[in-house]
């Protein structure tokens, strides 16, 4: 009988996210962004990251975002700061995806981390990530 661990299953998700959704070809460029927090994230991140390879993508750039480090911004950064995105992860992206590489965006946060925190100040810090990505 095999047994079926929580392992097993992000390498099965991580699998079909690889070779049917993104269908990684060998050679590709693939640029991988988590954001949101804990040891599913970046469990997954590293079972993608393998798999990636193993299907022969010839470099695989991937970036984690802490969910907690973005509250902590929330909290303490100015309501002005809270406007500004930088380009980069955009212009990262764009750069991959001009050499024919595939990205994959992973969100996997804890739906209770900006419980309590101002809605304004959430919507004002999204809000202008979104118009640079």
């Amino acid at each position: 009988m095999i047994e079926v661990t929580f392992e097993s299953k992000l390498r099965q998700s991580a699998e079909l996210a690889v070779k049917v959704g993104l269908n990684i070809q060998a050679g590709q460029h693939l640029g991988l962004t988590g954001r949101g927090s804990g040891i599913a994230l970046t469990s997954f991140m590293r079972q993608v990251v393998d798999i990636a390879y193993q299907t022969g993508a010839s470099y695989v750039d991937a970036l984690v975002l802490d969910g907690h480090m973005d509250l902590v911004r929330l909290q303490h950064a100015t309501q002005e700061s809270l406007e500004f995105y930088p380009a980069w992860p955009k212009e990262r992206l764009l750069a991959i995806l001009e050499q024919g590489g595939a990205i994959m965006s992973i969100f996997a946060g804890d739906l209770n981390l900006l419980a309590g925190q101002d809605p304004e100040r959430i919507n004002l810090s999204g809000r202008s990530a979104a118009l640079v990505i």
